[in-house]
């Protein structure tokens, strides 16, 4: 396994995630789970603004970000965690 080719999939995970949070953010906790054929995706981020954690499926709702916008997206995420298990593999 070659470590830099992980620490570039790490880093488009952290790209794509950080692309989906619509505001400042100071701490990420993200859970992915692919397998043939299927694979899910979420995380809790912590605003910088009010120290809650938002869920990342609420994320449309509240920045009225709309939801094909936001499904394309977390398809991404979803791509690049699929091509990290098989780097894995």
């Amino acid at each position: 396994m070659n470590e830099s080719k992980l620490n570039e999939y790490y880093l488009k995970i952290a790209q794509t995630v950080n692309g989906m949070i619509p505001e400042e953010w100071s701490k990420v906790i993200l859970y992915g789970e692919v397998n043939e054929g299927t694979g899910t995706a979420f995380f809790f981020y912590q605003s910088i603004i009010n120290d809650k954690l938002i869920y990342s499926h609420d994320i449309p709702e509240l920045h009225s970000i709309s939801r094909i916008e936001y499904r394309e997206t977390w398809r991404r995420l979803i791509k690049v965690l699929k091509e990290l298990l098989d780097e894995f593999k």
